[in-house]
């Protein structure tokens, strides 16, 4: 079988994160509070840790580009099957 990437992407163009904070934001309820100061979007630092538990169950990746003071761009690469065409016409699949 042959296997793939699909990938998304999350821009975020706040704050931008720092190496030591790229760490910190895939900590359970973790926020970076110099980012949270300035901001009124206060989250509960929940949406990344959860992102992080996925990758590890199903064997995906993330990546994070990120410069202080422009933004963050979060890469999510979740490995996919190619399916046989003969496969996807007998279970009448659309893949």
């Amino acid at each position: 079988m042959e296997y793939s990437d699909g990938r998304f992407d999350v821009e975020d163009i706040g704050e931008g994160l720092t190496v030591c904070e790229i760490k910190e934001v895939f900590i359970s309820f973790s926020q970076i509070r110099e980012i949270v100061a300035r901001t009124l979007l206060d989250g509960v630092g929940f949406g990344l840790a959860v992102t992080r538990k996925l990758r590890d169950a199903n064997g995906a990746r993330i990546s994070v580009r990120s410069i202080k003071a422009v933004g963050s761009i979060f890469s999510v690469y979740v490995p996919v099957v190619a399916v046989p065409y003969w496969v996807s016409r007998k279970f009448g699949s659309s893949a």
